[in-house]
This record gives structure tokens, C-alpha cells and sequence, in this order.
């Protein structure tokens, strides 16, 4: 590849590819929606002081949970939700999601609420802002990109030494949800040092406006909300009074 942002694109291109291959793209989008569905119905911000924040921590909470259970076929999640996506390699390092396919790994971030479900990547903040391991794999990619940074992605090399796209190992799914729909959608990217602070990213998904994105057997809360079930008589027995009690 001539240039840094080529071989970057060709490297997000092809592990985007061999996810559909492997058909892991339709479980992602379904684990990512049901969790966003589920959450966003308990989100309430007005009555329980929920934030933007405490929203996408819960959200991450529960896809790294919920993808390990569903990995491991767990009885926990319905058998119609259960992975069975060969190579795929589910795991928590450093107390984060990570999936490997063929020595690439795929970590989750959710995108800053207020740019949308297809976000401009360029106004996202550097990783030297953020999280320790987002910053170690933008490294790894840089250095896999002969040291380039995101400011001279369209910078050519010498003809000797090219730029080699299976060197990029390290990937992020950027996903972001409406608050008033349950629609998703989810970029697969290529973090790097510099700004904006990704080479390459390719749509993975983008729930259209007529889809309903809940699915029969989403897992929901069921049964009577706590306000409506019928209130319990106590036990209590009176005491009985002494006879003498009240006597003149």
C-alpha cells in the first residue's frame, strides 16, 4: 500500500469481511441492541438522576457480561441468543471486552451521545484523554503504520518499504443508540495516535427508521411492575388485654 490511510482501510475492510463471514456481525448487532433496549426503558434521568454517563457505563457493563454469558452458551441467555461463531475468541483482559478473530482484536466503545449513530469521527478526543488500553492499541496501530499519526495518513512511502495492512491488529466497534427508539448503529474503526484519532472505519450497522429493533425473545423484565402487584396483608395478631386492665 502507498499510503498509511489505504492500508488502514484495507485492514478494517477485510476484518469487516471476515466477520460476515464467520457470521459474528448479526449476533454483535442483536447483543448491542437488546442491552440498549433494555437499558434506555429503565433510564430516567428526571426521577432517578440517571446521566448520559451512568447510561453508557451500564450499557458496557452489561455487553461485556451479557457477550461472555452468551459465548459460553450459558443457561442465562435464551439458546436462540447463543454464539456460534467459529474462530471467534470471547474474553475480558484488563477488565475489558475483547474479541479475537485471527490474532485481531475487536474492543467497544460507545459514542459521546450528542453525535449520533453515524458520528463524525473527527470530533472525538485523543486517546491520550481516554482510557489507558485505547491508548496502547492506537500505539500498536500507529507503529504498524511505520510510526505515521493521523495527521499524515495520506503521507506515501517508498516504494521499498510499503505499507503491509495485516500488521494492523487492534480494532474498536464504535456503536451509538437513540434514546427514543432503541435503534443502533456500530462503526468498526482503526484507532490511532493523533486527531482525529482514528485511520479508517467502515459501517458494521444502522437500524432503519421503520425496523423495531426489540426481537421476540429479547430478554426484558416480566411480569407486574412493583406498583401494580397487590398489596400484602401483614400477619399481625393484637395482643389480648388483661382482664383486669381498664377496671375501676
Amino acid at each position: 500500500m502507498d499510503s498509511a490511510r489505504e492500508a488502514a482501510l484495507t485492514a478494517v475492510e477485510q476484518l469487516r469481511a471476515d466477520l460476515e463471514l464467520a457470521g459474528a456481525i448479526g449476533p454483535i448487532w442483536d447483543l448491542i441492541g437488546d442491552v440498549w433496549a433494555q437499558n434506555i426503558d429503565r433510564h430516567e434521568p428526571e426521577t432517578h438522576g440517571d446521566t448520559a454517563r451512568s447510561l453508557g457505563q451500564l450499557c458496557s457493563e452489561n455487553i461485556k457480561t451479557r457477550a461472555l454469558r452468551r459465548y459460553k452458551r450459558d443457561d442465562l441467555e435464551v439458546p436462540e441468543d447463543h454464539w456460534h461463531i467459529p474462530g471467534l475468541l470471547v474474553e475480558v483482559i484488563g477488565n475489558v471486552l475483547t474479541l479475537t478473530l485471527d490474532d485481531r482484536k475487536i474492543m467497544f466503545m460507545k459514542a459521546p451521545p450528542n453525535l449520533g449513530r453515524r458520528p463524525d469521527f473527527a470530533r472525538f478526543a485523543k486517546w491520550n484523554t481516554q482510557s489507558e488500553i485505547r491508548l496502547d492499541v492506537a500505539t500498536e496501530n500507529t507503529y504498524a503504520l511505520h510510526g505515521i499519526k493521523a495527521e499524515d495518513l495520506n503521507q506515501l512511502t517508498m516504494a521499498d518499504n510499503p505499507y503491509d495492512p495485516t500488521k494492523v491488529r487492534n480494532f474498536i466497534v464504535v456503536w451509538a443508540g437513540e434514546e427514543d427508539t432503541a435503534k443502533t448503529g456500530a462503526h468498526l474503526t482503526v484507532p490511532i495516535l493523533g486527531s482525529p484519532p482514528f485511520a479508517a472505519q467502515v459501517e458494521l450497522w444502522h437500524d432503519k427508521d421503520d425496523e423495531v429493533r426489540l426481537r421476540p425473545h429479547a430478554d426484558l423484565p416480566q411480569g407486574a411492575g412493583f406498583d401494580t402487584k397487590p398489596a400484602i396483608e401483614p400477619a399481625i395478631a393484637l395482643k389480648p388485654r388483661p382482664a383486669s386492665e381498664g377496671q375501676a
